[in-house]
This record gives C-alpha cells, sequence and structure tokens, in this order.
C-alpha cells in the first residue's frame, strides 16, 4: 500500500479503497449504474453535468452525504493535481444547487459519469469531517495514519501498509448487510505469488488473486480450493523497441 488519502492515492490501495469509498457512479460490465448519485442528465451539447445524489447516505462519522462533500472532494483532488486528478481536466467550475443536487460545468463536452465512475481519483469524502483537521497535507497525514473517511460499507481499524491492513463493517451503510457478508475482513500483503497460493490451499487465508499462472490447472482440481475466472479491466502491454 501507498497512501490511504482517496485524492492522490494511484496504486495499490485499490485493493482497499473501494470498500471505504464511494464514487457517485458505479462502473459495471453491464454498464455505469447509480451509485451514490441516484440519477444524472447533461445539457448544452455534454458541457453541463447535474448529478442527483441519494438521500440518507451516512460518512463512517455519522455525518450525512450532501452536494458540498461532493464538491469539497472532487475540488480537493483537482487542486492537489495528483494521483488520477487529471481525469477532472474538463470541469471548470461545481456548483452546489441545493443540497442533494451539484452541478458540474466543462470546459469541452465530456462523458462526466464516466469519469465519476473511476476507481481512482473519483471519490467522495467527509468534508464536514476533514475540514476540521487542517490544509491537503495535514488531512493527507490523518489519513496515512490508519483512519478513513468514507460512506463505504467498511471502515478501517488498522493499517500496516507492509503487512495487513484491517476492515470493519459500519453497521449505518446504506447499502445494508446480509447474514453472509463480513463483519470484519483482513486484508494480508505478501508480496510472494508461490507464498499467496501456499497460504490458500492449506486454509490460513480465504481469498487471494495473482496467483502463478501453471499452478492454476493443479488448483481447479483441488477440492478445498475454488477458482474463479472473470474478466479483467486491466490491458496490460509489453512493448519492445
Amino acid at each position: 500500500m501507498t497512501t490511504l488519502d482517496p485524492s492522490t492515492e494511484f496504486s495499490n490501495s485499490i485493493v482497499l479503497l473501494p470498500n471505504v469509498y464511494e464514487c457517485l457512479v458505479k462502473y459495471t460490465p453491464e454498464g455505469l449504474k447509480p451509485w451514490l448519485a441516484t440519477s444524472w442528465e447533461s445539457y448544452d451539447n455534454g458541457t453541463v453535468w447535474v448529478f442527483h445524489l441519494r438521500k440518507g447516505v451516512k460518512f463512517h462519522s455519522g455525518n450525512e452525504l450532501t452536494a458540498e462533500d461532493v464538491k469539497w472532494s472532487i475540488e480537493r483532488t483537482m487542486r492537489m493535481g495528483m494521483g488520477a486528478a487529471f481525469i477532472w481536466d474538463p470541469v471548470e467550475s461545481i456548483e452546489v444547487v441545493d443540497k442533494y443536487t451539484v452541478k458540474f460545468k466543462l470546459k469541452y463536452p465530456a462523458n462526466l459519469p464516466l469519469i465519476a465512475s473511476s476507481s481512482y481519483g473519483a471519490y467522495i469524502m467527509d468534508s464536514k469531517f476533514l475540514s476540521k483537521i487542517g490544509d491537503d497535507q495535514a488531512i493527507a497525514d490523518y489519513l496515512n495514519s490508519g483512519h478513513d473517511a468514507g460512506s463505504g460499507p467498511y471502515m478501517i481499524v488498522k493499517y500496516d501498509p507492509k503487512t495487513e491492513v484491517v476492515l470493519k463493517k459500519f453497521d449505518d451503510y446504506w447499502g445494508g448487510w446480509s447474514d453472509d457478508q463480513f463483519d470484519i475482513a483482513i486484508v494480508k500483503i505478501v508480496p510472494d505469488a508461490s507464498l499467496r497460493e501456499q497460504m490458500v490451499v492449506s486454509g490460513e487465508i480465504q481469498i487471494t488473486r495473482d496467483l502463478p499462472l501453471d499452478d492454476i490447472p493443479k488448483l481447479q482440481q483441488d477440492p478445498n480450493v475454488v477458482v474463479q475466472r472473470s474478466s479483467s479491466y486491466q490491458e496490460l502491454y509489453a512493448m519492445l523497441n
């Protein structure tokens, strides 16, 4: 893990942050779906976008999500200019229309819902809580010490960037909970793929990923292991000069 600051994270913390923070829009294999925003529309040839927020969403502090949080979060990411902040380049200004409505004015036409669904740089934070801490650097220091200010299903209760992160379910999560979901999730940081394979085969851990490809056929024959395959959002290129 490199950082817990949603405005600047652009690396391996992607494993963690989507469980803690949420975006206006959710990117899925079936297309864009509502998330913190329940609907949106565009005007003036795609240079004005209006998002209508979900009501009753609570941050982990207990504060309610409002349009002010959306404006503050995205403006902070743009202002810091790090990580994936470049995705917001089309945005000229952000306006709070009312408590649950936010308007974006763009410099040029862009698919803002797609941008707002990004797994990097588009998370919405608890501005009422974080703004009391201090400037952008003070907020980053606070978050990187193992805290969060999200609205997602899990809260960070322990953070060691070299060994493990512990997440605890947020009881007041707007999406609700079912009996078969985890109350506590421990994310162990194990760089060695062969060791991860040994740990999951022995039952020391329950879920892992990115195992040695040559071992997949053997794992598929193991009655104690379930191998799941799915489409990836990632494309890797090897370019030889």
